[in-house]
């Protein structure tokens, strides 16, 4: 259960950002080509975060660490993007910034759970018990993505249903770095 509650929260704040992010764009002000750069970013931190992981999972071993000190990280550099776009209100660099970090922390999940699993599980069955993480990622989805980001949005968001501003994703920003630091904890 620990290792589930370590990933709910990257996850949580990783699809909370890609989900929502041409609002979280619109809401700083900027519009389609601002939001294509944002994506962009996300897509590009995700990659090398997935690289730069397993490097440094097996660096982490041979040194005689946990594996899951990945997911701490992981959850930890989630915490610092929500806080990156909580902090830098309505500056569109800042939403980049904040993006990438989140994807970062997204892409470096992905790559510690299955190393995650073979460590605490064994071999034997890495395939099955990669699958029944993946449930924690639609739950992720839900309650984050889903649920708490529209609802914080429709909370500030004027007759017309858009928001502007640094309101519009600020609570949700911030109860996400608490899950994600929970998460680092649990990992």
């Amino acid at each position: 259960w620990l290792f589930l509650l370590a990933i709910l929260p990257v996850a949580d704040a990783g699809l909370m950002v890609i989900n929502n992010l041409g609002q979280i764009v619109s809401a700083r002000g900027g519009g389609t080509a601002a939001a294509d750069v944002a994506v962009s970013l996300v897509s590009v931190a995700n990659c090398l975060a997935r690289l730069a992981a397993g490097r440094a999972a097996d660096a982490l071993v041979r040194a005689g660490r946990p594996r899951p000190a990945i997911l701490a990280a992981a959850n930890l550099g989630a915490a610092a993007s929500m806080v990156v776009l909580y902090a830098t209100g309505a500056s569109l660099p800042g939403a980049f910034a904040g993006a990438a970090a989140a994807g970062a922390a997204y892409g470096c999940m992905w790559t510690a759970i299955p190393s995650v699993a073979s460590d605490l599980y064994g071999l034997a069955h890495v395939g099955a018990n990669y699958s029944l993480c993946v449930p924690t990622i639609v739950v992720a989805s839900l309650l984050f993505s889903t649920w708490l980001a529209p609802a914080v949005y429709d909370g500030h968001a004027d007759d017309d249903g858009d928001c502007v501003g640094a309101d519009c994703f600020a609570t949700a920003f911030l109860v996400t770095a608490g899950a994600t630091l929970a998460g680092a904890g649990a990992a």
